[in-house]
């Protein structure tokens, strides 16, 4: 049988070892392309192997599933979930369902690719904290839900007013709030709603229905959403508000103007209010010194200077002066 110069170079280099003492180096020689090279090639590393994400909710109970991201070029991925430092046994897929064990414990999951001619690569996620399953709720927490439920089907309400209304209604603290909280409530659509309740009967300015959401118990942040949601023309309000206080009582036009601006109107908002009502001043200041005669007694100039004071010109008051007969 032939043999190639590969094993002819290392039984001679054996002969002059056993003859001489002396070690000879030996070469390996590729005579044939079917041959093994000696020496195998560095293997290489991955262009991408990014770290695993953990998603799903860490509640016992529920299941977390490991992301692995896009290697390059595609491995073979192995997965080991761990509890602490500790592997948790059988836990070799992406998805990892928590036990009770894993409560108040942190989990993590450790991803390695494997490939032929390349770097096997291990990467571990960033932990995630197991929170214990809720509590089963008790009876009178039912019933707090079902008392949240029933009310925000016909009124809005925020977070503390409706807990505000359950309490009223008997419920402990603890079980109003267990049951407002599990209406999973939206509470800027809340703020909307209310908003829009408050436009339907009243005019306010944009300042106004704020501040009036907030003591209903919104926050600046809720509020602020309700209130803008509605997209409303601030100029029609101060129309409204301007139209409301006319029907009520007595104003100059600049008295109005001033109590609009109060009302939180901005000085425009409230001039195009008050004009827009086409209102005779004159008539107004009739109105206001049949009022004052009604509830004091008033000399004629000082009448006069009541209604100047008002906001009356000196033409609107002597005129409204006069007619009462003064």
């Amino acid at each position: 049988m032939k043999k190639s110069l590969g094993v002819l170079a290392t039984s001679l280099a054996l002969a002059l070892t056993l003859t001489s003492g002396v070690s000879a180096p030996v070469q390996a020689v590729e005579t044939t392309a079917t041959s093994t090279n000696v020496f195998s090639a560095k293997a290489k590393a991955f262009k991408s192997s990014p770290s695993p994400t953990i998603a799903g909710t860490a509640i016992v109970g529920k299941s977390l599933t490991a992301k692995t991201g896009t290697w390059s070029p595609a491995p073979r991925i192995s997965f080991q979930w761990y509890r602490g430092s500790a592997k948790i046994t059988g836990a070799t897929r992406n998805v990892y369902r928590l036990t009770k064990a894993d409560a108040g414990k942190k989990i993590t999951v450790k991803v390695t690719g494997k490939k032929t001619g390349y770097q096997t690569v291990t990467k571990t996620s960033r932990a995630v904290a197991v929170k214990a399953a809720p509590a089963k709720p008790t009876v009178s927490q039912q019933n707090a839900l079902k008392k949240a439920q029933s009310y925000l089907r016909y009124s809005a309400f925020s977070r503390s007013g409706l807990i505000d209304q359950l309490k009223y209604e008997g419920f402990s603290t603890a079980d109003a709030t267990y049951g407002v909280d599990a209406t999973k409530t939206n509470w800027n659509a809340q703020a909307v709603k209310a908003a829009q309740s408050y436009l339907k009967y009243s005019a306010f300015s944009r300042s106004g229905l704020i501040d009036q959401l907030e003591f209903e118990g919104f926050s600046t942040a809720q509020a602020t959403y309700g209130v803008d949601a509605t997209k409303t023309n601030w100029n029609a309000q101060a129309v409204k508000a301007a139209q409301s206080y006319l029907k009520y009582s007595a104003f100059s036009r600049s008295g109005l103007i001033d109590q609009l601006e109060f009302e939180g109107f901005s000085t425009a908002q409230a001039t195009y209010g008050v004009d827009a009502t086409k209102t005779n001043w004159n008539a107004q200041a009739v109105k206001a010194a049949q009022s004052y005669l009604k509830y004091s007694a008033f000399s004629r100039s000082g009448l006069i200077a009541q209604l100047q004071y008002e906001g009356f010109t000196a033409v609107q008051a002597t005129y409204g002066v006069n007619a009462v007969g003064l």
